[in-house]
């Protein structure tokens, strides 16, 4: 089971993210402060698993999403090493009188991602591993997932030591993973969502928002587009013919010619057909299945979940 794509649909894919980076909330309130600033439930963290959520802005705007796992008396949050920083002012500037505080980690450190139905697996040999200082699993960027953090400089061990366990596990570079983006069917902070855009374009309410928790921030803003459940740009996934990947940023069109969005990611399927993430606008392409980019012709799909020829 040598394919990455095989891999992460029948076993576990793993891949050392050396774009994300750590953020560290203790203190006694650090659970419910954290609670009214994510999307998401914590509840799953408290009793040892990892989520996915996202850190909204007043307006329901995304600004970052993250993983959070527990990890001895704090919480981590592995989000995008480049916007780390900005990320924890943000976060900061909302803690006023609650016993908690939010940090970066200095020191160097890793996360191993882990994705495939065997990532529960996984999550459970890692935490076996005495330098794994933690590995949770959970429904992670819309998939079976498993998140391993351990010092920078252990990580390529860990990698191995798992690898050499099961036939069944397999990994790629960052780089790597991000090339399966559009196959495996998660969609990327900064390439395919941003500050611009609500959870409801991206099909993210599905997967990283809880209905069922108490306010956050943002939250107000969620639940009034989600009662509409009509946003007016919406993220698919197209799929091309053989051919080449087009460009990122061209311009998709309707049939009748008039454009409707741009594409945000490319990639290539399993099958070897071309595949992208496109933002464009829904009232355009609700009744259509097709739309055309440089010309040609492409299939409108679901963005999320492995890519299904």
């Amino acid at each position: 089971m040598s394919s990455p794509y095989l891999l992460a649909r029948h076993g576990a894919l793993l891949v050392h993210r050396d774009d994300l980076a750590a953020l560290v909330v203790s203190g006694p309130d650090r659970f419910s402060w954290l609670q009214g600033m994510l999307s998401c439930d914590l509840a799953p963290v408290q009793t040892g698993r990892a989520v996915y959520g996202l850190v909204l802005d007043k307006q329901g705007k995304i600004v970052a999403d993250l993983i959070a796992m527990p990890h001895e008396q704090t919480v981590l949050l592995a989000v995008d090493r480049a916007k780390r920083s900005d990320l924890q002012a943000h976060l900061d500037h909302f803690l006023i009188m609650e016993d908690a505080e939010i940090s970066l980690l200095e020191e160097p450190h890793a996360f191993v991602l882990a994705i495939g139905p065997r990532a529960t697996d996984v999550a459970q040999l890692a935490s076996q591993d005495a330098r794994v200082h933690a590995s949770c699993s959970g429904r992670l960027l819309g998939t079976s997932a498993a998140l391993s953090f351990c010092p920078l400089d252990q990580a390529p061990h860990v990698v191995d030591t798992l690898l050499a366990s099961d036939d069944a596990f397999g990994k790629v570079t960052t780089e790597a993973f991000e090339a399966l983006r559009v196959d495996l069917g998660i969609p990327g902070l900064d390439r395919d969502f941003g500050p611009a855009n609500y959870p409801m374009e991206i099909g993210l309410d599905d997967h990283a928002i809880s209905f069922q928790k108490g306010c956050y921030v943002g939250q107000e803003v969620v639940v009034k587009l989600r009662s509409r459940g009509k946003p007016v740009r919406v993220l698919k996934r197209l799929a091309f013919d053989l051919g080449d990947l087009p460009a990122v940023q061209s311009v998709v069109s309707v049939p009748s010619g008039k454009e409707t969005g741009v594409v945000t990611s490319v990639g290539r399927s399993a099958q070897g057909l071309a595949l992208a993430f496109a933002l464009v606008r829904r009232a355009d392409v609700e009744p259509s299945t097709t739309v055309l980019v440089e010309g040609r012709q492409a299939r409108l799909l679901s963005p999320w979940g492995p890519f299904e020829s």
